[in-house]
C-alpha cells in the first residue's frame, strides 16, 4: 500500500483536568515490538535519539526517528497539561489525533488514539483500535515529555491515518494551558 502524504499538526483538542497537579514523574514502557531492546527513559528522552527536530520553539519541540515498521516521536511541551498531535491526510477529512499526558497523582504517563472528522469541527473520539504506543514519558515543574511510537500503516482505515513522507511538517500547534 502506498504511503499517504501526511501533515503533522499538533492542536489543543481537549481539556484534561487530571493532567495538571504537582509531581515528578518517569515512566518507561519497552513494548516488545519495538526493535533496539536497550532503551532507558534517559536515552528515549535525549534529544540525541532523534534525526529530525520536526518543530521547535519556546513553548515545545517535537522530534522524529525513522524506523523500517514505525516512526518514534519525543515531545517535549511547557505544560503540567496535556498535548495534542493531529496527523492529517491532505486527501481526505480525517484527522488521526494523540493525546499524550503524564498522570500528576501516579506519575504515569498516557497516550490515547482519537480521530476526528474536519466537517465535524474536529471533535475528537477515542479510537477502537488504540495503536499508538507510550516509550517513555517524564514530568517535571514546568514541562512534560512523552516518547511514543506509532507504525507507518496500523491497517486501521477507519479511524487512523496512513504515515508519509509528509508527516514531519508541522502545521500549527496547541498545548494545554495548564502550567
Amino acid at each position: 500500500m502506498p504511503r499517504t502524504c501526511v501533515l503533522l499538526s499538533l492542536s489543543l483538542l481537549l481539556s484534561c483536568a487530571a493532567c495538571a497537579r504537582a509531581a515528578t514523574a518517569s515512566t518507561i514502557v519497552s513494548p516488545p515490538s519495538f526493535r533496539s531492546a536497550n532503551l532507558t527513559a534517559a536515552g528515549l528522552l535525549a534529544a540525541t535519539k532523534y534525526g529530525k527536530t520536526v518543530l521547535a520553539g519556546d513553548e515545545i519541540t517535537v522530534a522524529a526517528q525513522e524506523y523500517a515498521d514505525c516512526l518514534v516521536f519525543r515531545v517535549q511541551a511547557r505544560t503540567r497539561g496535556y498535548v495534542a498531535l493531529g496527523f492529517v491526510d491532505p486527501f481526505a477529512s480525517s484527522v488521526d489525533v494523540l493525546l499524550a499526558w503524564v498522570d500528576d497523582d501516579t506519575g504515569t504517563g498516557h497516550v490515547m488514539d482519537m480521530h476526528g472528522k474536519t466537517e465535524t469541527g474536529l471533535t475528537p473520539e477515542k479510537d477502537v483500535s488504540q495503536d499508538y504506543e507510550l516509550l517513555a514519558s517524564f514530568q517535571n515543574g514546568s514541562h512534560i515529555s512523552v516518547v511514543f511510537r506509532r507504525a507507518w500503516d496500523t491497517c486501521d482505515a477507519h479511524d487512523d491515518v496512513v504515515f508519509g513522507v509528509c508527516t514531519r511538517k508541522p502545521v500549527f500547534f496547541k498545548i494545554s494551558s495548564e502550567s
